[in-house]
């Protein structure tokens, strides 16, 4: 995600002036960014646009466009993060609503999922090497995923945020792609078309019915787009949960 490319920039110190110019100015103002020109932007962090293009590329984003579009990205998964509890209410209404409402949904979809569920865990078992992959928040999920499975001794690799690393997948292998509501799908396309044809058997874990382009798709049919991302994290917890089930 831009804004971990820009922290690990500004916080290495090492980068250009330049760089570090227009990463300060996107960590400040990363939601004014898809409303602006790249003449304002070269103007609002004393650079010329020459500059600007130059440390857009080094962001590894092929043009300005194409850097608005991953600002535009992050401005809609921010707007889209509603506002939970109510200052009206106490902590344990607002709680309890909350937990309420995570609950409904995620009883909700079990039924729904459960078959693909049990598809996907017989895949990982069956595998040779499991690779995960996910942007922005997902990937939390892939940390999850990656601790479970190195933890029974199952072959796990994180792939990169970008997919750059030139993996080499082996017949047996499997790709997990989680991707919450789609977001990478339209605002990361390269991305995407390079893990959609990555030579591998492919998993997709989304609430986002409208994509495909891999072998199977577990996708998770909620009600209410606000709590997609904590109901696909207990759909994870009941993989994992009945993947490894603990003795008694």
């Amino acid at each position: 995600m831009l804004m971990d490319k820009v922290n690990d920039i500004l916080n290495s110190g090492s980068a250009e002036s330049s760089l570090i110019s227009l990463c300060t100015f996107v960590r400040d103002h990363i939601e004014e960014i898809p409303d602006m020109t790249i003449s304002e932007v070269a103007a609002a962090t004393y650079l010329s646009k020459g500059q600007v293009s130059k440390c857009v590329r080094a962001l590894n984003y092929l043009d300005f466009k194409d850097f608005k579009d991953e600002c535009m990205g992050y401005r809609t998964v921010m707007e889209r993060r509603k506002q939970f509890f109510d200052p009206n209410r106490s902590f344990e209404a607002n709680a309890q609503a909350f937990l309420d409402q995570v609950h409904s949904q995620t009883s909700r979809v079990l039924p729904a999922v459960e078959s693909e569920i049990k598809e996907l865990e017989s895949d990982i078992k069956k595998a040779s090497c499991v690779y995960l992959f996910a942007r922005g928040d997902a990937r939390v999920q892939c940390h999850r995923m990656l601790w479970e499975f190195s933890s029974r001794r199952i072959a796990t690799v994180l792939c990169d945020a970008e997919f750059k690393k030139e993996y080499t997948f082996d017949k047996n292998d499997l790709l997990i792609h989680i991707s919450t509501n789609g977001d990478s799908f339209y605002y990361d396309p390269r991305i995407v078309h390079k893990v959609k044809t990555a030579p591998v058997y492919k998993w997709l874990i989304t609430c986002n019915k409208t994509l495909d382009g891999y072998d199977k798709i577990l996708y998770i049919p909620t009600d209410n787009p606000k709590y997609n991302e904590f109901v696909l994290r207990n759909i994870v917890d009941c993989l994992l949960f009945d993947l490894f089930p603990v003795s008694e």
